[in-house]
């Protein structure tokens, strides 16, 4: 504090960072939405076709599983599309692309969670 009174233009330079700060956010909401949304729309129109009932702890297991496939899918027809030669993976792509994969099924299982229809206790 007592160096932005020392320096006033240092109270430009916090705004200005503030506000870069703040129109990133837009950014990457927009980044997730279209790269997030093609693998959550596949994964789920395959459990609606699939008529999809959450009955044992085991299919959360399945929904991490479609969730890590519908996100390999994308990336993959991703890369494909983006580069020139796509049969070079580097370690990095290799690395990224299993995170990627395994926060799709964690979001998959919540997903699931939450939304999908389970059977009664009684039943």
């Amino acid at each position: 504090m007592i160096s932005i009174l020392k320096n006033p233009s240092g109270i430009f330079d916090y705004l200005q960072y503030f506000i870069v700060s703040f129109l990133t956010i837009p950014l990457f909401m927009l980044y997730g939405i279209l790269l997030g949304f093609i693998p959550a729309l596949l994964t789920g129109i395959y459990l609606s076709i699939k008529e999809f009932i959450i009955i044992e702890a085991k299919d959360y297991g399945f929904l991490f599983l479609i969730g890590s496939l519908s996100v390999l899918f994308s990336i993959t027809i991703l890369i494909i599309i983006t580069n020139p030669n796509p049969l070079i993976f580097d370690f990095n792509d290799t690395i990224i692309t299993i995170l990627l994969a395994i926060i799709g099924g964690i979001s998959a299982m919540i997903c699931g969670k939450l939304f999908l229809p389970k059977l009664p206790k009684n039943f």
